[in-house]
């Protein structure tokens, strides 16, 4: 990883993009790390609980901390990528939440040529056209200069976190 760190200061920093498709969990996965990292409180997740329970959708408190317009909120689907920071005692992470839709590869190209690292976030309950399109993601990645790519397995209890239906969704 000594290839990717810059140093700003004492502290590294570490650009990531999320890319896969559009309802693989890319915001939700950033919004938890946010949450994780301690950057959200409590409180502060509540009330996006009760935003995300306006529209319908509880399970989505934490992509309302990324995806903030109405538009987003009531399409479920990123439009612009937006930029989170996170920082852990060692290092800095910037976090491009990049759009998972076809109409929007326009955005996700930015994010990407931005990145140090894709994180990939593969759903378990993915269609083959998802697959597809999760593929042209890591091959954007590669030629836009992304030679590292991290898989996030997202969405497992869709499958009753069979660790065989795991296996055969991820090769």
């Amino acid at each position: 990883m000594n290839s990717i760190n810059k140093s700003r200061g004492k502290q590294s920093i570490l650009n990531l993009c999320t890319i896969g498709p559009k309802s693989s969990g890319k915001s939700t996965l950033v919004g938890q790390l946010l949450f994780q990292f301690g950057h959200v409180d409590e409180p502060t997740l509540r009330k996006f609980e009760e935003i995300a329970k306006k529209f319908g959708d509880e399970k989505s408190k934490f992509a309302y901390l990324v995806d903030r317009t109405g538009y987003e909120r009531q399409t479920r689907r990123t439009v612009e990528s937006t930029l989170v920071q996170l920082k852990s005692p060692s290092r800095s992470y910037s976090l491009l939440d990049g759009p998972g839709d076809e109409k929007y590869v326009k955005h996700l190209l930015s994010s990407i040529s931005q990145a140090d690292v894709a994180l990939l976030v593969l759903s378990c309950d993915s269609t083959a056209e998802e697959y597809e399109q999760m593929k042209e993601h890591a091959v954007l990645s590669y030629t836009l200069g992304v030679q590292k790519l991290v898989i996030c397995v997202n969405k497992m209890d869709t499958i009753d976190y069979s660790e065989k239906k795991i296996q055969r969704n991820t090769q």
